[in-house]
């Protein structure tokens, strides 16, 4: 559904406003329509009402009673979807976590993959909601993993950058030990000056596969627990968004050797106090969990 614009919620030009088309009653069911549909159309709302009381009303007298109450049409917020067993699991990580200071976050050090589209062609979807509904899980749209054009794998810790590293064909433990094998040595001689670290991933198949757990084992890699679903609470997508602002700003590109060589040049300018102030997030990820026993954070 597209936006409504600011003219659509006003009385077309050369009509009076008229009296209310809507009692209080029919309102607070058209809002309670709204409420438990968030998804639904102008025009889907305007149909249920009919439906339940009787009344007839446009599109636009729909968008205006919502607006009149401080709901109106946004962006939904992509974020995973949780089941009660990935909300339990999120919420013992945080109790387990609780008393992690900015200097043991300091010494994670955090990866993940991402994709970059040559062409961007992200489509996103609306809401009708109130300001405050912007992280409840009725308004939220599930993400969903695509095949991306670009895959890069990055890391970073104590306020530096790791490797960035590109991704050719498919994903699996042996292409992502190859990538291991020279990140993480350098990550421990140029991120934390050789001294130890804690390794974060997510818990993708190729990632916790016999192959690569026993990899870490013969190297002497120590690996954080890390609860599945949850993208929110890893800084470095934040980061990634960064990368991909920055990427943006140089479109386009003719074709994938170029979209690399932009991506290279944008993960380089990513300062240290962007790096710093993510890791400082940690504490408070960790709290928002426990709050919201286990629920979807502001992340």
């Amino acid at each position: 559904m597209l936006l409504p614009k600011p003219q659509d919620l006003e009385p077309p030009r050369g009509l009076a406003a008229g009296p209310p088309k809507l009692t209080p009653e029919a309102k607070r069911v058209l809002q309670d329509l709204a409420d438990d549909e968030p998804g639904a159309t102008a025009s889907a709302i305007s149909s249920s009402l009919h439906q339940n009381t009787g009344k007839k009303v446009s599109c636009w007298t729909v968008r205006r009673t919502l607006a009149s109450s401080g709901v109106r049409y946004h962006r939904a917020v992509k974020k995973p979807a949780l089941t009660p067993a990935h909300r339990k699991r999120r919420r013992e990580w945080a109790e387990r976590h609780a008393l992690w200071t900015d200097e043991d976050w300091n010494q994670v050090l955090f990866s993940d993959e991402s994709s970059i589209e040559l062409h961007s062609t992200r489509k996103k979807m609306g809401v009708y909601r109130k300001a405050a509904q912007r992280m409840d899980p009725k308004c939220l749209v599930g993400s969903v993993k695509q095949s991306p054009n670009l895959m890069v794998w990055g890391c970073f810790g104590n306020g530096r950058l790791g490797q960035l590293s590109f991704i050719d064909g498919t994903m699996d433990s042996t292409s992502y030990i190859r990538i291991l094998r020279p990140a993480l040595p350098a990550a421990k001689r140029e991120v934390f000056d050789g001294g130890d670290f804690v390794f974060q991933q997510d818990n993708a198949s190729c990632h916790k596969s016999g192959m690569t757990m026993r990899w870490f084992q013969r190297h002497n890699f120590q690996v954080l627990d890390w609860p599945a679903q949850s993208p929110d609470l890893n800084p470095i997508e934040n980061l990634w968004a960064t990368l991909k602002r920055k990427v943006d700003a140089k479109r386009p590109f003719k074709n994938m050797a170029a979209l690399r060589e932009a991506a290279k040049a944008a993960w380089s300018e990513i300062g240290e106090d962007e790096l710093r102030n993510l890791l400082s997030s940690m504490s408070l990820r960790v709290r928002l969990v426990r709050e919201t026993k286990g629920g979807t954070i502001e992340y």
